[in-house]
C-alpha cells in the first residue's frame, strides 16, 4: 500500500467535496480521477517553463499545447455550473451545511 497515493486520494476527495460539493470518488475506486490526472500532466510544463514566464505564455497560446489544462478547466467549469444549480434550489433555506 502506497501511503502517499492514498493520502493524495483523501486530500483530493476532501477538496472535491468542499469545492464542488461532491467527492472525486478516488478513495472508493482506489484510482486517480481522470481530471486529476490531467491536472498532474499539466503541471509538468510549469516546472520546465516556469522560470521563463514569457516562454510559458507563448507555449499556452500555441494551439493544442495547453490541451490538458483546458480539459481540466472545462471540467471544473461544468462542475461549478452544476453546483450553482444546486445552490439556487436551496436559496431561502438554512445554508449552514451548504458552501456557496
Amino acid at each position: 500500500m502506497d501511503a502517499v497515493e492514498w493520502s493524495n486520494f483523501y486530500a483530493f476527495d476532501v477538496m472535491g467535496a468542499v469545492g464542488f460539493g461532491k467527492s472525486w470518488g478516488m478513495l472508493e475506486s482506489g484510482e486517480m480521477h481522470e481530471a486529476i490526472s490531467q491536472l498532474h500532466s499539466a503541471m509538468v510544463p510549469l516546472g520546465v517553463l516556469g522560470p521563463v514566464p514569457w516562454l510559458l505564455r507563448l507555449a499556452t497560446d500555441l494551439p493544442g499545447a495547453n490541451k490538458a489544462v483546458q480539459n481540466f478547466m472545462d471540467w471544473c467549469w461544468n462542475q461549478l455550473s452544476e453546483k450553482k444549480k444546486v445552490c439556487v434550489l436551496f436559496r431561502g433555506r438554512e445554508r449552514g451545511y451548504l458552501l456557496i
